[in-house]
């Protein structure tokens, strides 16, 4: 289920990427679009056979499941970037500290080097 999910979210990267737009090269590869082509051919195959081979509504129970499972990869994704983000956060906290404690640490140090001097 995830396998299309991925790999659109692979070209979308591929295309929003920086190295490909200095390169010149053009992101619309023919292997992703078979790629992407094949797994639709596969999803189709495998609903056609859960409508006809599986019990009543297993089709339906299928396509909630995968919307499910869809919307909870989704969350899963959205609470890995606001975890990131905070860490970043917390990251760039700590080096405006130590750029601050430098700074006051410097300022003791010319005060004290000036002092001795007069």
């Amino acid at each position: 289920m995830s396998a299309e999910a991925d790999l659109k979210d692979k070209v979308e990267r591929k295309q929003n990427s920086i190295w490909f737009a200095l390169a010149g090269q053009d992101t619309n590869d023919f292997e992703e679009f078979m790629a992407l082509e094949q797994i639709r051919s596969q999803r189709a195959e495998l609903l056609q056979t859960l409508q006809l081979y599986g019990r009543p509504g297993l089709k339906d129970d299928f396509l909630k499941f995968e919307g499910d499972q869809r919307m909870k990869r989704k969350r899963e994704r959205n609470e890995r970037e606001k975890q990131q983000e905070k860490i970043l956060l917390y990251f760039l906290y700590g080096v405006i500290a130590l750029v601050f404690l430098g700074g006051i640490a410097a300022l003791f140090y010319f005060a004290l080097t000036l002092r001795g001097l007069t």
